[in-house]
């Protein structure tokens, strides 16, 4: 906003670019590389579960690598990697909790269908879909849509709806509040 809304001092002052998720063939051995420079090993199963978990979204990946890297396991699995992930989402669970206090519970509970479905909910309106998850009408899910859209806790991509936090969204699957 700081940046596209005319009201703001930085309105247009900069250029946008959207930067997607790094390649997994490009980010391994990256991955690789920097744990062997701190004589750590991490299996290639593991790097492939970092990807995944993360979805190759850089934040989340470096985030994720970081704590792996800090907690001075020499040797990293892919039990490692859960365990750790476990780990920063139970240190963000109370922020998390925040949202389910804040938001109405029709928001809540789609946003959770939208985190359940791993690569995205492309039929948001279908029948299938409202069912599967006990939601109300198709005008019902596109008010909450939008809602959600504007607290910018989902972003559509390709026509398809997201949880915009990779984190949050892997705790909204583990979580039955």
């Amino acid at each position: 906003d700081m940046f596209h809304s005319a009201k703001r001092p930085f309105y247009q002052s900069t250029d946008t670019i959207f930067l997607k998720e790094i390649p997994q063939e490009a980010y391994s051995p990256f991955i690789t590389h920097h744990f062997e420079q701190g004589s750590r090993h991490i299996e290639p199963e593991a790097i492939m579960e970092i990807l995944r978990l993360t979805k190759s979204h850089t934040y989340y990946v470096q985030n994720l690598c970081n704590k792996l890297y800090g907690s001075g396991v020499k040797k990293i699995n892919e039990m490692v990697v859960k365990n750790t992930l476990e780990q920063l989402l139970e240190e963000q669970e109370q922020f998390y909790l925040n949202y389910h206090q804040m938001l109405p519970e029709y928001q809540w509970k789609l946003l959770r269908a939208i985190a359940n479905e791993v690569d995205g909910v492309q039929s948001i309106h279908s029948k299938y879909f409202i069912e599967k998850y006990k939601l109300n009408t198709q005008g019902t899910v596109q008010r909450a849509i939008q809602a959600l859209l504007d607290k910018e806790l989902i972003f559509e991509r390709e026509e398809k709806y997201f949880v915009q936090d990779v984190f949050f969204s892997r705790w909204l699957e583990q979580n039955k509040i």
